[in-house]
């Protein structure tokens, strides 16, 4: 390891050499390098407000405002022609004569399109590879949505944001806190790690628990697929997800939102900023509280087992110590109760599984197809997820090199209790409990000139993460009629719990990125990352202490042509790596430990736009090559019922995707996705005493065959203040297997939804409807003989039909 760290400590010093004297000026006459002219300037909204990710472009050359809305953008000579665009506002072009500091207001696009016969799409800004940049230009697959869009499309959470995503699929169920992501064939596992990285305002935030957060207040968001681990760390094995909130500023500014639906769901949600300090000190606060009673019915309790209530605070202040360095604290506080594990089971009379039990009945059978099953547990299920949340970020400028510092701590606790037969008859209970912990530090250093030919990034990173998991079942005692552990009546014998362990990681990484210009077309991106992970377990039931280490060099590497500026191809290679742990116990079903999965990927693909940006489509297929791909189950241990993970020994997983916009008409864009992902089983390995030969050539589990979106989205200026806004979408989702044993397969389906709404400078109003045709379907199906549950096949329903209307009111 010494020698590693050595090694790459040794590489770091090099770039750095190197980058300074990249970007040392040059001798050359004025008006023939750009190092000579850099421009600076800020970019602001109509109100004043900075703007976040805008193009600023001159020739070739291009840069993204940072968080603060400025940029510097070096140029051959002046005068100077720069054109600037951000999604929802006008192009707008101006000439420089001087190396001043200018600032450029730009003019919001309702107010404009009567001027122009029809416009091209805004130059969209993606912050993939951790620094701002056009998304046209950034050899990577993103889909990225700024808050325009995210508020055109109503997007409040993840559940909302993947059906615009292709190749991805993101559902819940079970509890509050139980999410699962399937990225390129990747899945995710229950209390195990998220194929993505989730990265908040520059914050990794390492714990898929709280992945599914309601989304308000929020500047940018954008999913980057394929490995990321070189620029995002470790279990970013399948893509990163990056969130950016709004940020605060000098402008005074208020907002409240409202929001019913269906479900007697109601939201408010209140935003305020402004300057504690004129110039020195912002401040911004942003809240959001829904409740509702649900939309299913428990037959047996006859009231609705989905009820939820979501409370969520957020606090930042920001100081400006001067034109150099900036500090950013961030506090964040919410808490949800929800209804728990209401899954759906075959109606009493029809068509059961054979007894393993001689003088009782055989399970029912539900196949997962049949959408006539009903909710009817005699227990009204019950869950709870808190989280806190702080960051202190830290960004300055050292002559020709950037400086970040970001710290940040993450607590989040999940308990839920609820049936464990999923019946009506008084049984057997169960009841969990989550607590993890997180400290992450990450210093890092970058290059300062965006234009410059090599540009470049290293650092270092900590984590200590702490995940605790303790899982009870209960079962009914027949004299008090209440629930007891179940080890009082032998399940499970000699001990109150049958999953009590916390599991710690320490981990350490050394890292580093660059890009090269060879020609004004060709550049060659590479980074490469170094995780060392320590892992030991507490295990409380069995009184052990097991540890093991694990490390892993995750190199990435890009190649991109850029054939014309409305087209480029490009190419790329990355090794992804997600982290094991232990198990409780071996069992049956799986090992100890769970090993790391380790990812080889390849990816091709292309960006182009023609009619004047009327036209952008991106494309990219993809090969995946995977070692140890992890999987959950549900067993028995010496204790009782666990629960684990395991893994194949070789997987593979292929596909496409592509993303179009159209502008057809002065005010009709049509919108659409496609990917189509083949993830099956080479290699099934043997973990416990199983044996996975049996499953080669089978689907991977809980990947869809293919998913689409199709829309049409409109804005219609009435009025210099005002515009209607409308969207039309529908969203399929292909055939899953539920298990690789590949015995049980959904179907495809389809899910339309509406949206129509008007919009002024201080008042905007809308309505939805989500599902309008009220399809049925499932987001997670277990056969009996997985859950081992008396109710037979059990089922989780996917929301019905929700109809709403939302109303924002900004001063």
């Amino acid at each position: 390891m010494f020698k590693i760290i050595t090694s790459a400590l040794a590489l770091s010093v090099v770039l750095s050499q190197s980058a300074f004297a990249q970007d040392a000026p040059a001798t050359t006459p004025s008006n023939t390098l750009s190092s000579k002219t850099k421009i600076k300037g800020k970019i602001l909204a109509p109100d004043k407000s900075e703007i976040i990710g805008a193009i600023v472009q001159c020739g070739n050359k291009s840069v993204a405002t940072d968080e603060n809305g400025n940029f510097q953008l070096f140029v051959d000579n002046l005068p100077a022609t720069l054109k600037v665009s951000y999604l929802g506002y006008a192009n707008k072009e101006i000439v420089v004569e001087n190396s001043d500091l200018i600032t450029f207001e730009l003019e919001e696009q309702s107010k404009t399109l009567s001027e122009v016969a029809i416009q091209g799409f805004a130059n969209s800004n993606t912050e993939a590879r951790r620094r701002a940049e056009s998304l046209q230009e950034t050899p990577e697959s993103v889909t990225s949505f700024t808050k325009d869009e995210i508020k055109a499309k109503g997007i409040t959470d993840l559940v909302s944001f993947a059906p615009y995503v292709p190749n991805i699929n993101f559902t819940t169920s079970q509890n509050a806190g139980t999410n699962f992501m399937i990225v390129r064939g990747i899945p995710q596992i229950r209390n195990g790690e998220s194929p993505v990285a989730v990265v908040i305002d520059g914050v990794t935030v390492q714990d898929p628990n709280i992945m599914n957060r309601e989304l308000y207040d929020i500047s940018l968001i954008e999913l980057v697929k394929g490995p990321q681990g070189a620029l995002y760390g470790k279990n970013a094995i399948g893509g990163a997800l990056n969130i950016i909130t709004e940020s605060p500023s000098n402008i005074q500014k208020y907002r409240v939102d409202m929001g019913y639906s269906t479900g007697n769901m109601y939201r408010l949600g209140l935003m305020g900023s402004g300057a504690v300090i004129q110039d020195k000190l912002f401040y911004r606060v942003s809240g959001s509280f829904k409740r509702g009673d649900g939309v299913f019915k428990n037959e047996t309790l006859n009231m609705a087992p989905d009820f939820m209530q979501d409370f969520s605070i957020r606090g930042q202040l920001k100081y400006v110590f001067n034109d150099k360095w900036t500090a950013t604290a961030t506090a964040q506080y919410f808490r949800t109760q929800a209804g728990a594990v209401y899954y759906a089971h075959a109606k009493a009379g029809g068509q059961t599984y054979p007894s393993a039990f001689p003088g009782f009945p055989g399970s029912p059978i539900m196949k997962p197809n049949d959408f006539s099953g009903v909710i009817d547990s005699d227990v009204l299920g019950k869950s709870e997820l808190k989280n806190a949340f702080t960051t202190l970020k830290i960004v300055g400028n050292l002559n020709k090199v950037r400086f970040q510092s970001v710290s940040s701590y993450s607590n989040s606790q999940i308990a839920y209790s609820g049936d464990l037969d999923f019946q009506k008859i008084a049984f057997f209970k169960q009841q969990q409990n989550n607590v993890n912990e997180i400290y992450n530090q990450e210093f890092r250093l970058m290059s300062q000139n965006p234009n410059a030919r090599f540009t470049w990034s290293i650092g270092t990173f900590f984590q200590s993460l702490n995940k605790s998991l303790v899982l009870d079942a209960l079962i009914i005692n027949p004299t008090t009629s209440s629930y007891d552990k179940a080890s009082n009546f032998g399940f499970p014998p000699n001990n109150l719990s049958a999953t009590d362990f916390t599991n710690t990681y320490n981990t350490l990484a050394l890292f580093g990125f660059s890009d090269f210009k060879v020609t004004e077309k060709f550049t060659v991106s590479a980074g490469l990352r170094y995780d060392y992970d320590m892992i030991t377990q507490q295990n409380r039931l069995l009184n052990t202490k097991p540890k093991t280490n694990n490390s892993q060099l995750q190199p990435k590497l890009s190649l991109s042509y850029k054939f014309m500026p409305e087209f480029m191809l490009y190419a790329n290679y990355g090794l992804g790596y997600r982290s094991g742990g232990f198990n409780q116990e071996k069992s049956a079903v799986y090992d100890a430990f769970y090993k790391a999965e380790t990812s080889n990927n390849f990816e091709l693909g292309f960006k182009t736009s023609a009619f004047k940006n009327r036209l952008i489509f991106n494309a990219a297929a993809f090969y995946i090559d995977l070692s140890n791909q992890q999987q959950y189950a549900a067993s028995f241990g010496s204790k009782g019922l666990i629960i684990g993970n395991y893994n194949y020994d070789k997987s593979t997983s292929m596909g496409f995707e592509a993303d179009l916009k159209f502008r057809a008409m002065k005010y009709l864009d049509i919108l659409g996705s496609f990917g189509f992902t083949e993830a099956k089983i080479v290699t099934g390995g043997k973990t416990g005493t199983t044996d996975r030969t049996s499953f080669e050539g089978n689907y991977i589990p809980f990947v869809p065959r293919y998913t689409y979106n199709a829309g049409l989205q409109s804005t219609i200026p009435i009025s210099k203040k005002v515009s209607l806004t409308g969207l039309v979408s529908y969203t399929s989702r292909g055939m899953i297997a539920w298990h690789d044993d590949n015995a049980d397969f959904n179907s495809s389906y389809g899910l339309v939804d509406v949206k129509l709404g008007i919009t002024t400078k201080t008042f905007d109003f809308g309505v939805f409807g989500n599902n309008i045709l009220n399809q049925k379907y499932y987001t997670e199906w277990f056969a009996a003989a997985a859950s081992g549950s008396s109710a037979g096949d059990i089922g989780w329903y996917g929301l019905p039909r929700i109809l709403g209307a939302n109303a924002s009111f900004k001063f």
